[in-house]
């Protein structure tokens, strides 16, 4: 069969399921210039706007920036679209041809699936790695408060200079471990200096 792309105008009756549709910027009604069904739409140079609104105003509209020269998601290459009988598809801005390129209901469902598939894991890897850092986070602040326990329940303190003398810690200087005020008779910021 000859997959050859067609361009269709409004005035093209000759519409296959099986060969691509190829428009210009325009409006387009799905059954009277594309047939209804599941369709790639793609573009092979820098971006333009799809719009398809729907006949049945219960399904929503689809808006996409189709196109090679932006990042995603705000722009993608290709774009898996279902036409219902009645919808409006209008192309604006596009430099080059968009292509619509048939596909059937499986081969849809199967890319559906995959699309899904694809957004579970990356949501599924950016849980892992938000708990991932949740849980680093958790462990730095028991370090941090390990950290500060074990600073205060090693904290040295006596309780005279006597003591002080004994632990081999006298004379004590301001800002030392074991440095208090009642140490440091003469206020001179040496304790157990006499």
């Amino acid at each position: 069969m000859d997959s050859k792309p067609s361009t269709n105008t409004k005035t093209d009756n000759n519409l296959s399921p099986t060969t691509p549709v190829i428009f210009k910027n325009g409006e387009y009604i799905t059954g009277k210039d594309i047939l209804p069904g599941y369709y790639i739409a793609s573009t092979k140079n820098k971006s333009g706007d799809l719009l398809i609104i729907r006949k049945d105003y219960r399904i929503q509209n689809v808006s996409q920036r189709l196109g090679t020269d932006g990042p995603a998601p705000y722009m993608v290459d290709n774009f898996d679209i279902e036409l219902k009988k009645g919808d409006k598809v209008n192309l604006y801005n596009f430099e080059s041809n968009v292509t619509f390129t048939p596909i059937s209901n499986k081969e849809a469902e199967k890319r559906k699936a995959e699309r899904e598939a694809i957004a579970k894991k990356a949501a599924q890897e950016k849980a892992a790695k938000e708990e991932q850092e949740r849980k680093e986070q958790e462990a730095r602040k028991a370090e941090q408060e390990a950290a500060q326990k074990q600073a205060q329940s090693t904290s040295i303190s006596f309780k005279n200079c006597t003591e002080a003398r004994a632990a081999g810690a006298a004379p004590v200087h301001r800002g030392d471990p074991g440095y208090a005020s009642h140490l440091d008779r003469d206020g001179d910021g040496i304790g157990c200096d006499q």
